[in-house]
Order: structure tokens, then C-alpha cells, then sequence
């Protein structure tokens, strides 16, 4: 099955290199908007260990309950970095719709939520393609488990100085 197949619903093949199957259609675009994505740190990024997944990244990410896994095809990971995870039971914008996320297995990599770009946000034009990579959130200093805003994509304050 290749991309004509997933367009049609059914579940990725195991030669694709996108983690599609790690959702499932659950409604419109409210339901992506309304959904509870969480502020996240990533662990660790490692390089998934199919080798023909190369476009494919298994990262353990703490979105506030501790590790879990995820696999993930952004283009931007690296470690340390404040993002947005849509976990289990969240939903996300796609360009069809909202999914839903549940646990699911990538490639033989189980994963447990989704990383978010400004199009899973629901933040793109209708129409614009999706970007290849995950919104990294200037305030470094948000915990994780900390419900997403989107005002927390704006530039993070500058400290006044003190005065002399």
C-alpha cells in the first residue's frame, strides 16, 4: 500500500516512512483545536532502527507524566528541545480533518503520541502544505506537562536590566 492507499483510510504500509497509523480520523477541526496538547521536552533522539525508515526518528520526549516514546519523521529534533506533544487520546489537524491519537507501532517502534508542527496545531493556511517540522517554543523555561497555548510560540520576554 503506498500513499494512494492512505488517502483511502487504509493503514500504512510497513515501507512508508511516515508515522501516519498513529492516528485514526475522530472529526473536524475543532476537535484538533480543542484537544489537549502538552508542552514537552525531548530526551533523546535516535535514529530508528529500520533501515529503510530513514526519514524516521524515535525520540523519548517528558510531556509532564515522564518518558514516553515517539516516533517521529520532523526534521528539526534535537535534544533538549521544548515542543508541543500531542499524546494519547489528543487529536491533531491534518488537511482532511482531525485524528485522533492512540498508541500505535511504527515501522515495529512503538509510539506514543505525536509531535507537533504548526500544521497539527491547526496554525497553517487552509491549503498550505504542512511544514516538515516541529514548533520548538522559545520560553525554555515552561515545564513540561504544561497545557499548549499557542501565544507560547510568541518570543519568550526579555529580562529588563537591572538597574545600576
Amino acid at each position: 500500500m503506498g500513499k494512494k492507499d492512505k488517502k483511502k483510510g487504509r493503514a500504512a504500509a510497513a515501507d512508508d516512512d511516515e508515522p501516519a497509523d498513529v492516528a485514526e480520523e475522530a472529526g473536524g477541526a475543532a476537535a484538533a483545536a480543542a484537544a489537549p496538547k502538552l508542552v514537552a521536552r525531548v530526551l533523546s533522539v535516535g535514529k530508528h532502527p529500520d533501515k529503510k525508515a530513514t526519514k524516521l526518528s524515535v525520540c523519548s520526549v517528558d510531556g509532564g507524566g515522564g518518558a514516553v516514546a515517539v516516533v517521529c519523521g520532523a526534521t528539526n529534533l534535537r535534544e533538549g528541545m521544548l515542543t508541543v506533544l500531542a499524546p494519547v487520546g489528543a487529536s491533531v489537524a491534518t488537511p482532511k480533518g482531525a485524528l485522533a491519537i492512540k498508541p500505535a507501532q511504527v515501522r515495529s517502534v512503538d509510539s506514543h503520541g505525536m509531535l507537533c508542527g504548526r500544521g497539527e496545531l491547526g496554525m497553517t493556511a487552509a491549503g498550505a502544505a504542512f511544514p516538515t517540522a516541529v514548533v520548538e517554543l522559545p520560553d525554555q523555561t515552561i515545564p513540561p506537562g504544561t497545557p499548549f497555548e499557542p501565544t507560547m510560540l510568541e518570543a519568550a520576554p526579555v529580562a529588563a536590566p537591572e538597574a545600576a
